[in-house]
């Protein structure tokens, strides 16, 4: 396994950037103070003592410019959310060892440059190159120790979160505790099954609060732990006993469980069952696993329990995992024989979410103008999904004609924080209500699009690539309203492309 591309190459950026702007000016800045010292030419005879001076501005160009290339890579790393791991040390090692055979050479040359070479007894040049070497190799040296202590921090870290999957007697006392909490539980009361939830939130072995679904009204039992009992507390490296799998969607506005305890700090969850909801299924625990959250279960038996307390919340979403859509004046969709040709990204704009209504015309969402005198028209589509009772917002945003000039996204990110600017979501929606009338369901419970509540979630298909800092940047513009972004670029298309081909390979 190795480090991402996408990794690297921001890592690569990042360290040319500070090269550029840092390291490069100084390095010149100390040569230049070092030759106006004694003014050396073509004639000049060698001196052992000017020349290990050079050697030493050399040598601190080449500890700079490895060191801050191992940081640009561990930069990119935790931009990323990834633990700097044997793989990243390793090539941190390759990159140094690269850089520093390339500037053995040059600083030997540079060096031997200044003086009347043909007057240098060839032992004082032999011994010249075996100093830039020895140099070199203890920068070496101390670059392998500064990754060393990176790689032991990391393992450091991993273990202070880690914890053994099975659940001791301190870990059943509190999960106890969460199952007495969800049996207070208050419901809706609106005529529909809800789950009975409790969380206890507790660090160092005490219990810093507890609460349960509805306490405050309308709210998870995760939220009123964690923001409303301890909005002024630190929870950082502590552990929350939730009997059901922390949400990843809600209602916009409201943030997301899981969203809240990634945000707090939170060093473990402890889970009593998975919700059956499948929009939330597993997907909760992941969110939380890529975060670096350690993870454990309930034991067996008080599964079971709260499995028991919560049989008609089960039991509603396994009914409605089997619904099947009836619709009336609704866009359908011509069984039409398999493309000859792989998929593009605006065919999977078009047609992925085969479990939605999607709605879309050839109006643009926004047109961006650009100074070369091209446009980009940003196409938009709305989908529908009835059995979730929600609805979310799809944009392609399709490469610049003519393109960025590099491979950075420049047009690409600049639309996607335009979409922001221009309300283009809220249009979408609202343009939504202006088509025909849908509806879906079971005879008798048919569900009006007016019913669907918006998730919050944005899916921007992009030809163009994005770097890491671009999405980065994008998330968090967006998040300030509220809403979850999904990426869908080259990697989702890639993926497709391989599925479309699985699907030909003769049997």
């Amino acid at each position: 396994m190795t480090v991402d591309s996408e990794i690297a190459k921001y890592a690569e950026t990042r360290f040319s950037q500070r090269l550029e702007d840092e390291i490069m000016p100084a390095y010149r800045e100390r040569l230049r103070e070092e030759i106006a010292r004694w003014n050396p030419n073509p004639q000049r005879p060698f001196s052992g003592s000017q020349a290990q001076a050079l050697i030493a501005v050399e040598a601190r160009y080449a500890r700079e410019s490895a060191r801050t290339q191992a940081e640009s890579l561990i930069e990119a790393l935790e931009k990323a959310g990834l633990p700097f791991n044997d793989d990243a040390f390793r090539k941190a090692l390759d990159d140094t060892k690269k850089l520093l055979e390339r500037h053995s050479q040059y600083s030997y040359r540079t060096v031997v440059g200044y003086f009347n070479t043909d007057a240098v007894p060839k032992e004082a040049i032999k011994a010249l190159e075996q100093d830039v070497e020895s140099e070199m190799a203890r920068i070496h040296d101390s670059i392998l120790r500064f990754v060393k202590v990176k790689l032991q921090e990391t393992v450091l870290t991993a273990r202070k979160t880690q914890h053994s999957p099975s659940v001791d007697e301190e870990d059943r006392k509190f999960a106890n505790l969460a199952i007495d909490e969800a049996r207070q539980s208050v419901s809706e009361q609106d005529g529909k099954p809800h789950p009975l939830v409790g969380a206890v939130v507790v660090k160092n072995g005490k219990v810093l609060s507890s609460a349960h679904r509805g306490e405050v009204p309308g709210n998870h039992a995760e939220f009123t732990a964690l923001d409303k009992k301890l909005a002024e507390e630190a929870v950082c490296g502590a552990t929350i006993y939730t009997t059901l799998e922390p949400c990843t969607t809600r209602n916009h506005p409201k943030i997301p469980c899981v969203k809240r305890i990634i945000d707090r700090k939170v060093a473990r969850v402890v889970v009593g069952m998975l919700d059956p909801d499948p929009r939330i299924t597993g997907r909760g625990m992941l969110a939380l696993r890529n975060a670096n959250i350690a993870i454990d279960l309930f034991p067996p038996d008080l599964m079971t329990e709260i499995e028991e307390l919560n049989r008609e919340f089960k039991r509603l979403h396994e009914q409605q995992s089997h619904l099947q859509l009836q619709t009336s004046k609704v866009f359908s969709e011509v069984n039409t024989p398999e493309d000859e040709n792989p998929p593009t990204l605006l065919d999977l704009f078009k047609n992925s979410f085969s479990n939605t209504l999607k709605l879309s015309d050839n109006e643009p969402a926004i047109a961006v103008d650009w100074t070369d005198a091209s446009t980009t028209k940003i196409r938009r589509q709305v989908y529908m999904d009835f059995p979730a009772k929600t609805k979310f917002v799809g944009f392609y945003v399709p490469a610049a004609t003519p393109p960025s000039a590099d491979i950075s996204g420049g047009k690409t990110f600049t639309s996607c924080m335009k979409l922001l600017e221009a309300d283009a979501i809220q249009q979408a929606l609202e343009h939504v209500l202006k088509q025909v009338a849908i509806l879906a369901g079971q005879e008798g419970q048919m569900t009006s699009i007016q019913d669907l509540t918006f998730s919050g979630r944005v899916l921007i298909y992009h030809d163009e690539y994005l770097s890491i800092p671009q999405k980065a940047d994008i998330i968090r513009a967006y998040a300030a309203k509220n809403f979850d972004v999904q990426f869908m670029g080259a990697d989702y298309l890639g993926s497709q492309v391989i599925a479309w081909h699985h699907k030909r390979v003769p049997k």
